[in-house]
């Protein structure tokens, strides 16, 4: 589904109209009354921005608001994690820690023992049950080890305020403070779940499917719609709306009634995408209610319903799920731009809201609308989509430096750029060809794999792991001298790996992890981590362990952002500050140490990154687990 430039121009006419709420001054205004604080440090996140676009678009003076910061204070480019991951490198950003030392390697993790393919952020345990009943929803625990820099700040007695940081969930108590999740809450329909109705008579009926939890299942939800002149009316249970088409539906709340003891409340929205010739609707999937969740998704608990009811009811994933729904073609483009415009906007009436508080010394929020936008259109430099993504950012940092005091020191970071790349290389399919893995059969994962003659295996993006005698159930692969030969082999293949008519290498670069463990969770790593050239980058289908039909094909959607690996420029991250910075290089781990030092706080020698702001001196290597 390609957009033609007239398309992508009258898409950004619709941005730069429908969605000028991302664009203009501030609704919220300073409070004059209950003052009680300023916030002496902000930290403001935004989800896959690079420095190389960056600084072409402020070359055409297109981001004043992040030139003024600049000018006032510093710019960098940030060294993120390896492997590059939105998850790995978040983590690292809240933790101060590598990978090797807070557990996440990925989004995905596989259990040796079993060869599943597990959730490596989180982990959900089963329902609270009463009279055979369920109670509650499942339990979540966290799968990242470490404190956050946040944490440690309440420890000490900073004030602070925590808004939807990727990748932390389950919220974690402040004694002095209060924080909202983001990006990694729990899904109410895991899987999925939306709805898409189309009709060319221009009525239709279908239905939301119902909850399900320990084998009880709530009805489902019946929906329907009818052509209305130029608008769609549709019916969700005995709730009517009128919607126009290209618009989407505020946020409507729906029940699911599982047991007697038990029910989940949830969030829809509904997006009118055609009227004529054929009338197609789509509903999202049930999200978390932040007024009424089933497991707390904010500390103290009430905090997420207090800013339902302050600024506005909203989606705990923010534009995630409308990402989806565009990339299985079920929302169009515009659909989804409009979408992530509704999120990035509450986003930015939340920070400045909690701003406004001056109740807290320190205020963290992320932004990750940009990085669904750059690795959805990460190609489409020429539709302008691109650039309204950041001049948005710029917009925002402006909003929040007219709300902070001159001697608020402020942080803006990106933890990880997005490549583009338009082909898609299965390093399980290529471990197959080559005879290193040996399948029973296409789909799936990794419960297709014959282990008895699988020696290497592929998770994640580019990350290659042997199937070790004592470490995996079925190991056949002896450590030592043989896996050392074995990874020398796959190394020397990879590197030979040719596309096209002009024999394009497709590999840039192979690193191996070191025989000595940079910390507790160093033997959970990959073996290799496989750094795609340009124009190459990871398949889906390698993510959960499978294997793709082709080694190299046409990446979804004929082109997009994504990850590569290791060296290359645009997935470095990008770090600016109103004040300068102590000299050399910059690294995602470096925030930790700095946030806190500038808070006055003790920074903890376990840290390995480095204090940037002035007068701080303490250093440290930002070592990766690779070699």
């Amino acid at each position: 589904m390609r957009r033609t430039r007239a398309q992508g121009f009258g898409l950004c006419a619709l941005v730069a109209s429908g969605l000028a709420v991302l664009m203009g001054v501030s609704a919220c205004q300073r409070r004059g009354a209950g003052v009680v604080g300023n916030p002496r440090v902000v930290v403001l996140g935004f989800d896959g921005l690079d420095p190389e676009r960056l600084d072409a678009l402020r070359a055409d003076g297109k981001l004043p608001n992040i030139d003024a910061l600049i000018e006032d204070g510093d710019y960098r480019p940030l060294e993120t994690t390896l492997p590059v991951a939105a998850p790995v490198a978040w983590t690292s950003f809240s933790t101060g820690l590598t990978p090797a030392e807070h557990g996440v390697f990925g989004r995905m993790r596989r259990d040796p023992a079993t060869y599943e393919v597990l959730d490596a952020v989180q982990s959900l345990g089963g329902p609270e049950m009463v009279l055979g009943f369920p109670l509650y929803g499942p339990t979540a625990t966290s799968g990242a080890k470490g404190a956050t820099f946040w944490e440690r700040a309440d420890e000490a007695g900073v004030r602070t305020v925590v808004l939807r940081v990727p990748y932390a969930f389950p919220p974690r108590s402040l004694e002095h403070g209060r924080s909202l999740c983001g990006v990694g809450v729990f899904d109410v329909a895991p899987g999925g779940g939306f709805v898409e109705l189309r009709s060319t008579s221009g009525a239709d009926s279908g239905e939301i499917s119902g909850i399900e939890v320990d084998g009880w299942s709530a009805p489902p939800v019946p929906i329907s719609f009818a052509r209305n002149g130029p608008k769609v009316r549709i019916s969700i249970g005995e709730r009517e709306i009128f919607l126009e088409e290209g618009k989407w539906s505020e946020l409507q709340g729906i029940v699911f009634d599982v047991s007697p003891f038990h029910s989940v409340a949830a969030t829809i929205r509904v997006y009118v995408r055609s009227i004529e010739p054929e009338v197609r609707i789509y509903v999202s999937s049930p999200a978390v209610d932040p007024r009424h969740p089933e497991r707390p998704i904010s500390a103290p608990p009430e905090f997420a319903s207090q800013l339902a009811m302050q600024v506005g009811l909203f989606e705990p994933l923010g534009a995630a799920r409308s990402a989806s729904a565009y990339e299985a073609e079920v929302v169009d483009e515009a659909g989804f731009v409009g979408h992530a415009g509704l999120a990035l906007d509450w986003a930015r009436r939340a920070t400045l809201h909690e701003i406004d508080q001056r109740d807290a010394e320190l205020v963290v929020s992320v932004f990750t609308e940009t990085g669904d936008v750059l690795r959805l259109f990460g190609n489409d430099e020429a539709d302008g989509l691109v650039e309204h993504a950041y001049r948005a950012v710029d917009r925002i940092i402006g909003d929040v430096r007219r709300h902070l005091p001159a001697d608020t020191i402020l942080f803006v970071v990106s933890t990880h750029g997005s490549d583009r790349f338009s082909r898609a290389v299965s390093l399980n399919a290529w471990l197959e060809r080559e005879g290193f893995q040996t399948r029973t059969g296409t789909g799936g994962g990794l419960e297709n794999v014959d282990w008895g003659r699988t020696r290497a295996y592929a998770i994640g993006s580019g990350q290659v792991y042997l199937n070790l005698a004592g470490r995996e159930r079925d190991g056949i692969v002896a450590p030592g001298l043989e896996a050392q030969v074995l990874l020398e082999e796959i190394s020397a293949g990879l590197r030979t790996l040719r596309y096209g008519a002009t024999a394009s290498p497709v590999v840039e670069e192979i690193l191996r992890r070191g025989p000595e463990p940079l910390g507790p969770f160093d033997g959970n790593a990959a073996e290799l981590v496989v750094s795609f050239a340009a124009g190459f980058g990871g398949a889906p289908d390698d993510a959960e362990g499978g294997a793709a039909g082709e080694v190299i094909a046409s990446s979804a959607l004929g082109g997009r952002g994504g990850h590569r690996g290791l060296g290359a420029a645009p997935e470095r991250g990008l770090l600016l500050s109103s004040v300068p910075l102590a000299a050399g290089p910059v690294s995602v781990l470096d925030l930790a140490p700095t946030v806190l030092g500038e808070l006055g706080v003790p920074v903890a020698a376990e840290l390995p990154g480095r204090s940037l702001g002035p007068g701080q001196t303490k250093s440290g290597a930002t070592g990766s687990w690779m070699r």
